[in-house]
C-alpha cells in the first residue's frame, strides 16, 4: 500500500483499476503510524519541507521516534524554523538513494550570500528559505561494476523505490547532523 505525504497528514493510496491511477484513500491514524514506515511513496509532487513537518507534527509517537533515531532531539526547534517566513534559495530538494542510504541535497540554488558552500550548510542555516521548496525523488538508479583497471564492465539500471521512513530519515538525519540549530550556527561560525 503506497502512501502520500500532505500537510494534513499521511495517506494511504488506492488503486482505482478503472483509471489505472492511484487515488487517495483514508489518513492513517496515529496509533498504527509505524506499519506505514515501510511503505513506498511513489513521488513527491507538491510535497515540501514544511509539507512534511506539518505530516509529522500531526503523529506525536512518529515524531518523537524520529527525534530518537535521526537523533534529531530539536526536531521542534527545526519545525518552529521552517515555519518561519524566508526566501527561496533552492529550486528543488532532490531525495536521492545509494543503496539503503537516502540522502537529500539543494538543487540549482540561488541568491545565496553565504560564505560557506556546503550544500547541508544551506539547507541547515537557511531552513525557513528552504521549507517551501519543492522536494523531489530521484526514482532512477544506475549501478556500475568496475574492474581492477578501473574500467565500467557492467551496468545496471532500474527505479528505486523510497519507504516513508527513507524520506524522513533523510531529512531528520541531514538537518540534525551537527546537533541543534544554535549547535550547528555554532560550529559553522567556528569553522570560518
Amino acid at each position: 500500500m503506497p502512501v502520500k505525504i500532505t500537510s494534513k497528514g499521511i495517506f494511504k493510496l488506492e488503486w482505482n483499476s478503472k483509471s489505472k491511477i492511484y487515488k487517495i484513500g483514508s489518513m492513517i491514524k496515529p496509533d498504527v503510524i509505524f506499519t506505514a514506515l515501510r511503505e513506498e511513496v511513489l513521488n513527491l509532487d507538491g510535497v515540501t519541507l514544511k509539507t512534511i513537518f506539518k505530516a509529522v507534527d500531526k503523529y506525536p509517537k512518529l515524531k518523537e521516534f524520529i527525534s530518537q533515531y535521526c537523533w534529531c532531539k530539536s526536531i521542534d526547534s527545526y519545525h518552529k524554523e521552517a515555519y518561519k517566513k524566508g526566501k527561496q534559495i533552492a529550486k528543488n530538494i532532490t531525495i536521492c538513494k545509494v543503496g539503503n542510504v537516502a540522502y537529500i541535497s539543494l538543487s540549482n540554488v540561488i541568491n545565496v550570500d553565504y560564505k560557506q558552500n556546503v550544500e547541508s550548510t544551506l539547507l541547515v542555516l537557511n531552513l525557513k528559505n528552504v521549507s517551501n521548496t519543492p522536494m523531489k525523488l530521484i526514482t532512477h538508479g544506475e549501478v556500475y561494476q568496475i574492474n581492477k583497471n578501473g574500467e565500467e564492465v557492467a551496468r545496471v539500471e532500474g527505479k528505486v523505490d523510497f519507504s516513508l521512513l527513507d524520506i524522513l530519515e533523510a531529512i531528520y538525519w541531514e538537518i540534525s547532523f551537527f546537533g541543534g540549530i544554535e549547535d550547528t550556527k555554532t560550529f559553522f561560525k567556528c569553522a570560518i
